[in-house]
């Protein structure tokens, strides 16, 4: 509370300034205690005398789950004020309506270096000027994208938007922002959102600051679905943060309201504090969010992921999966993806892309792009890593040593780049040319070994490689390298898919190129007494017939069995910290009609980089509503030290606690947070993960290959906590280390 007499708030020490965290929940804070009314929204008389009055960011009658509203119980009512009236002198330099007469058209790649401090007073308001955008707020879908450049904080008025949500980014110069909610401390590296609607004023506690402002007409923020990612990763919704509230009750003659509504400034005059909101509750506030705490996730394996798996809000349009806006960062993290180029790829996209830098550089601009810069590549104009970035010594060395001792599409790719750019590398050039001129008869028995590979008639499935029979298909397994053995998934009712990718975008994890489906081929000769064997109901029959099954010269279609090579798969994960849920690693699912669930999911855990700073890397220890039913190909499995072995299995039901054994716990401690990245090799576990819980069938649990020991792997574990700790750490631990 505030109830003093000057004319302005002069404090802007952070540490005073207390949040709520959360995304999206229903909120409560109140300055008095009691503010609030028990029961109900709306007494008759509200606690305190106050005012009730509700801000609805959505229809009344929007769905449950995307209602948003907030109650504000205020000293006096917002509506207290004299009538709205154009603001003179006009803002020349806000858009809201785009159309010929006031923007263009151009499909050239655009750039702006950053502007400087203005030498007159500009306070946010009038600091802030439109770049580009699309749509009407009228008609209630579009987008603005605005920059401010300010000197002086706002005095003795307060701004609204009625036309949508601002994202602003400040690059330079702190914001000290009061809302009717409260307030919010937002530096450089930090955003904030406010919502439509809400009446805010923007003080400069460093003095000038400039940076970008995002704006949304007929929706709002949210954050992205995960996808396989599962339910972490990201940005975590207890990471943005709330104010708390904050209310001002003295006389404030003169006062203007600025309202922005359809892209024009109004002023309204009142005599009081617009922030006079004692206590309030409800969904619809003001955040902001620290960009550090992102956790972000990358290709961990091989190629570059889609720049959608860095999406910390998105603004949705009615069509699934695609964008209104959406707001993507690239943080600090690790690039460790193998025979990859690893800046961003040239791209031609639908979507259209705005950029601005906070501070330091991008991995794809050596030169130009400036902090406080910004750029447009429009809809399907060319872009991508500019010259300095993509003619890179060591990138380039990279391709070299694929040509010497890369797999076969590694040299392929080498064979491709090596004589494209071996002249910008006058140093490496001879050695480049020899390796390609060595590389070709390599390259073709590669090539011819590839085709022979696709051409061969059966489906030939090696350890390493999974198939997917449909229900219906009749087959013969032969077995040309003797005994196997391995292991079966069936599901009822539905078919394997891949997983929807979410903020991955639309590459990574299994692509569908690298599924193989086989080619007509067909037998006519007498097969007198030939088998069927059909499996009905759980139980098999049989049939007798005189020709072979397999007769059919030709077909066509899209329901057919296929296999695939699980070294292919493009792996992402955590590149900074925490640890991905396992969905992460996602080949093929088959979902139930309940969107996110799945009747059996098939993950993978395969070779990759573990790079995640102050994080314990292996699995995390958990209880599931899901069941896990856990296989191993070869090599060993991170989280298992000892005892689970190729060939063998676990299963951990709904609910029952499972996670890394001892000695793979008490390993990884030991390590402590010096450890750096870490490559998974030799390895293929795997996991079949249902939303069923799973009934055993007697002949396994009486089976004597059964590991009743299997739970002392984890009695070992022992208790760390040490009560005397204050600094929020174990006493028997320091520096990440244990003493």
């Amino acid at each position: 509370m505030d109830d003093k007499t000057e004319s302005k708030c002069p404090d802007f020490a952070a540490d005073l300034v207390e949040y709520q965290s959360g995304f999206g929940n229903h909120f409560s804070s109140e300055a008095i205690a009691g503010a609030l009314p028990k029961d109900q929204n709306n007494p008759l008389v509200c606690p305190y005398g106050l005012y009730a009055e509700q801000i609805s960011g959505t229809s009344f009658t929007a769905p449950r789950k995307l209602n948003q509203r907030s109650w504000l119980y205020r000293i006096k009512p917002s509506v207290t004020h004299e009538p709205f009236k154009s603001r003179i002198p006009h803002h020349e330099k806000l858009v809201s309506e785009f159309n010929q007469s006031n923007s263009s058209a151009n499909p050239t790649q655009i750039r702006w270096k950053p502007v400087d401090t203005p030498e007159a007073p500009t306070d946010f308001i009038d600091g802030m000027y439109t770049v580009c955008g699309a749509g009407s707020s009228f008609l209630r879908h579009g987008f603005a994208i605005h920059m401010y450049n300010a000197n002086k904080s706002m005095d003795d008025c307060a701004f609204c938007n009625a036309d949508g949500d601002f994202l602003i980014v400040p690059q330079k110069g702190r914001l000290w922002i009061t809302t009717e909610c409260g307030k919010l401390q937002v530096s450089p590296g930090e955003v904030v959102v406010i919502p439509q609607g809400f009446r805010f004023v923007v003080d400069l506690p460093d003095g000038p600051s400039r940076g970008y402002v995002a704006e949304v007409f007929g929706t709002h923020f949210q954050l992205p679905d995960l996808g396989p990612i599962g339910a972490n990763g990201l940005a975590a919704p207890r990471d943005f943060l709330v104010p708390t509230a904050w209310f001002e009750q003295r006389s404030r003659p003169g006062y203007t309201i600025v309202q922005k509504f359809g892209g024009e400034l109004f002023t309204a005059k009142q005599d009081f504090s617009p922030f006079n909101v004692v206590a309030w509750h409800g969904n619809y506030v003001p955040y902001k969010y620290d960009l550090s705490k992102f956790c972000p996730y990358n290709t961990v394996l091989i190629d570059h992921g889609d720049p959608s798996i860095n999406t910390v809000l998105t603004a949705p349009t009615d069509k699934p999966g695609v964008a209104l806006l959406d707001f993507v960062i690239f943080p600090p993290r690790w690039l460790v993806a193998e025979h990859t180029f690893r800046p961003p790829y040239y791209h031609r996209n639908c979507m259209s892309e705005f950029m601005g830098l906070i501070h330091g550089g991008y991995e794809a601009k050596a030169d130009g792009f400036l902090p406080g810069g910004a750029s447009l590549h429009s809809c399907m104009t060319p872009h991508g890593p500019d010259t300095k970035s993509y003619e890179n010594e060591r990138e380039f060395k990279y391709i070299i040593a694929a040509a010497k001792q890369g797999s076969v599409k590694a040299r392929q790719l080498a064979a491709q780049l090596i004589p494209r750019f071996f002249k910008y590398f006058p140093k490496l050039a001879e050695e480049a040319i020899d390796q390609h001129l060595n590389l070709g008869a390599d390259e073709d028995r590669g090539a011819r070994s590839y085709h022979a590979k696709q051409v061969h008639l059966p489906l030939q499935v090696s350890p390493g490689e999974v198939v997917v029979i449909p229900q219906g298909f009749r087959f013969v397994v032969d077995l040309p390298d003797g005994p196997s053995r391995g292991y079966v998934a069936e599901v009822f009712g539905t078919h394997f898919q891949l997983p929807d990718l979410g903020p991955i975008g639309a590459n990574g994890l299994a692509a569908p190129r690298d599924f193989l489906v086989p080619t007509a081929w067909f037998e006519q000769r007498s097969r007198p007494g030939y088998t069927i064997v059909q499996k009905f109901g759980g139980e098999l029959f049989t049939a007798k017939q005189d020709f072979s099954p397999f007769n059919v010269v030709a077909w066509h279609g899209n329901y057919v069995p296929y296999k695939y090579d699980l070294s292919k798969f493009c792996p992402y994960n955590t590149v900074l910290i925490d640890h991905g849920d396992p969905s992460i690693n996602t080949v093929l699912t088959a979902p139930t009609d309940k969107p996110g669930v799945a009747l059996l999911d098939f993950v993978i855990f395969p070779p990759r980089w573990l790079v995640a700073e102050h994080t314990f890397r292996p699995p995390y220890y958990h209880r599931n509503c899901m069941s896990e039913f856990m296989g191993l190909i070869h090599g060993g499995y991170e989280a298992k030290a000892d005892g689970f072995l190729p060939g063998g299995a676990s299963l951990h039901s709904c609910m029952t606690p499972h996670g890394p054994d001892t000695k793979s716990y008490e390993a990884t401690i030991a390590l402590g947070n010096e450890a750096g990245p870490q490559r998974i090799t030799d390895t293929m576990a795997f996991m079949f993960e249902s939303c069923l819980i799973p009934r055993i069938c007697s002949w396994a649990l009486e089976s004597p290959f059964l590991d009743h020991d299997y739970y002392e792997c984890w009695i070992g574990l022992r208790s760390h906590f040490r009560r005397e700790a204050t600094d929020g750490r174990s006493s028997d631990f320091q520096n990440g280390k244990r003493k």
